[in-house]
């Protein structure tokens, strides 16, 4: 079973990437080649996947996360899909993945994350970084569904990764026994971060 979810996995991204570099220099096939890759995640990938969760042994309530999580994906993956291919019920698929990322898979998760036994700060890091991933799948939401505040939004984006995610992340994790990696870290983020930033048109959004 893991082994035809790595295939299927792997045959998934490849699908994917070419499809990309394909519609990048606008090669004929992108669209064909991307929606292949989306219709293998949704019915190859994310299925398998399912099963195995439920087949290992982790406890019940965990089972049930990851499959939202899958579920989420899939929904998600198919609403692009759908907007690719001008299909009705595109927004109403994109729309309840990210509804149900950010009120039902990522509580849940943070819930998790609490409940461990890890200390204070390995509980803040994360949820810090799954409130980011909520801000910006809400801001693509409404960057693609055209609606109002979107430039707001990638601002909002924007101040808390720069003004309290890169700072406690980096604090959080400075030990003397680890220093170097802890700055290290923190440079790819920074810089990797400010390219992704300066490559954004936010007067277009």
């Amino acid at each position: 079973m893991k082994n035809l979810i790595q295939i299927t996995g792997i045959l998934t991204g490849i699908l994917s990437f070419t499809g990309h570099i394909f519609k990048t220099f606008h090669l004929a096939g992108a669209g064909l080649i991307i929606s292949l890759s989306i219709i293998l995640f949704v019915f190859g990938f994310i299925p398998l996947l399912t099963i195995n969760t439920f087949k290992s042994g982790i406890n019940f309530n965990d089972k049930i996360r990851k499959t939202i999580g899958n579920v989420l994906a899939a929904l998600a993956v198919t609403g692009v899909l759908f907007k690719i291919m001008w299909w009705p019920y595109a927004n109403l698929l994109i729309i309840s993945s990210v509804i149900g990322l950010s009120l039902v898979f990522i509580p849940l998760k943070i819930a998790k994350i609490f409940k461990s036994e890890n200390n204070l700060k390995d509980k803040i890091r994360p949820t810090l970084g799954l409130l980011f991933i909520s801000l910006l799948t809400t801001g693509i939401l409404f960057k693609i569904m055209h609606w109002p505040h979107a430039l707001k939004l990638a601002y909002i984006e924007m101040a808390f990764v720069i003004l309290i995610y890169v700072p406690f992340y980096f604090f959080s994790k400075v030990r003397k026994n680890n220093l170097f990696e802890s700055i290290t870290n923190t440079v790819y983020t920074m810089v990797l971060g400010g390219l992704i930033y300066n490559l954004i048109n936010l007067s277009t959004i």
